[in-house]
């Protein structure tokens, strides 16, 4: 509904009552449609809470990251080395980006603006497919173990394992990748700090996740060579030559942490479980 600029109001009483209410109305309708505009195909995190404003605000941001971290793990960019996922809370997502100046020898002037990192760019759309995908191979088991009132010791390592799991997702350098997978296996693969890290953390998650011998000489190997890459990093940089090493590491880590969702349930401590590997590794 418009009003014209001219019209002026007399005599009836509420009239500019009416008025006021009417282009408070239009303000509103006008805010809601460019939220929808902004919003509208993206998925929200709903949370209800009963709480002073400031403290919702808070809650719900950290829900809000929580989810998004989770997500992050199925979204693919923990398969590959150099893409990392960009659906994250709306405003955080850092995408790299380029702006160049070029000043031609006849005088001319041009601006030219690029997305640099364009592999990881695309938005993640998730149909109704993909969700129940995902929640067969572990977001559900995860989402029961966020909501649970009372966490084991073991939930709690396993949730916090995931979480260091999650940032791999959140970046596109295969290094990085490395360093925070390797950092969520020695936090779940451990017993203590003066452990041998290397061939425990290889020796226990081969026998975790594969049965035959050769397999398991493959992916103890596989490991061993990525600490190796870890360490020529913080050193020298990494070459694309590591990638395909790197792949294949983080198609282990990908079946570990499936695994280890589908068996979180059968331990009560990070000490049984890595206990229940060792045996298993003897017997």
């Amino acid at each position: 509904m418009r009003f014209d600029s001219r019209l002026t109001v007399s005599g009836k009483p509420g009239a500019i009552q009416t008025l006021a209410g009417v282009n408070k109305e239009n303000a509103l309708i006008k805010q809601f449609e460019k939220i929808r505009k902004d919003y509208q195909g993206l998925a929200a995190v709903v949370t209800t809470t009963i709480s002073e404003p400031e403290y919702a605000t808070d809650y719900a941001l950290e829900e809000a990251q929580k989810i998004t971290a989770v997500l992050g793990i199925f979204s693919g960019a923990t398969l590959i080395p150099d893409i990392k996922c960009v659906s994250k809370i709306k405003g955080s997502e850092i995408i790299a980006q380029s702006t160049i100046f070029i000043e031609g020898d006849k005088g001319s002037f041009e601006q030219k603006s690029s997305i640099i990192d364009k592999s990881s760019v695309k938005y993640w759309r998730l149909g109704q497919r993909d969700i129940i995908e995902i929640q067969k191979v572990g977001l559900d088991t995860i989402s029961t173990l966020l909501a649970s009132d009372s966490p084991t010791d073991f939930e709690k390592s396993t949730l916090n394992a995931i979480f260091l799991y999650s940032k791999s997702a959140f970046t596109a350098d295969p290094v990085e990748k490395v360093v925070y997978m390797l950092s969520s296996l020695e936090s779940i693969l451990l017993k203590n700090e003066n452990e041998s890290i290397q061939q425990n953390l290889a020796e226990r998650m081969a026998v975790f996740i594969a049965q035959e011998l050769t397999q398991r000489k493959t992916i103890i190997k596989t490991i061993k060579t990525i600490y190796s890459v870890r360490s020529r990093y913080l050193h020298h940089g990494h070459t694309s030559s590591e990638l395909k090493s790197i792949s294949d590491f983080m198609m282990h880590v990908w079946t570990f942490y499936i695994q280890l969702l589908a068996n979180v349930a059968r331990f009560r401590t990070q000490e049984e479980f890595v206990n229940a590997i060792d045996d298993h590794k003897l017997s």
